[in-house]
């Protein structure tokens, strides 16, 4: 069953800010493909990363916010989107917290900001 179905689709996607100069921040792509193709395109630094800042847009006007790290974990920008959100819905508990730390963080996060990425992950459409 594809579970995005009646999901909000996205409507663009931009890089406003980036470490690399390479990353074009006046362009904005109407998918992940294109995005991911764009980052794919630039190259990683041998020790680290490059911070670099994105804006989806959807097709209800709602934005999503946050900073992609080229060069990181992640191979493309929806996959870091989606554990993001599962781990700040309290959804998904990484393999690296350890029990107290993963009780501190619920606390943390426990309410409104886990409904708000909980809201993302079930509404929300995040791939091509």
């Amino acid at each position: 069953m594809n579970n995005t179905i009646n999901k909000i689709k996205v409507k663009s996607i931009s890089f406003p800010f980036s470490e690399s100069n390479e990353v074009n921040t006046k362009i904005t792509f109407s998918c992940f493909a294109a995005a991911n193709a764009h980052l794919r395109g630039v190259e990683k630094p041998d020790l680290g990363y490059y911070k670099t800042d994105f804006v989806v847009v959807f097709e209800d006007g709602r934005e999503y916010k946050g900073r992609y790290d080229i060069g990181s974990d992640y191979p493309t920008l929806e996959e870091h989107i989606i554990s993001f959100c599962s781990t700040y819905s309290l959804r998904h508990r990484p393999a690296h917290f350890k029990d107290e730390h993963w009780k501190h963080f619920c606390e943390m996060y426990k309410g409104e900001s886990a409904e708000r990425y909980g809201e993302y992950l079930d509404n929300y459409e995040f791939g091509d």
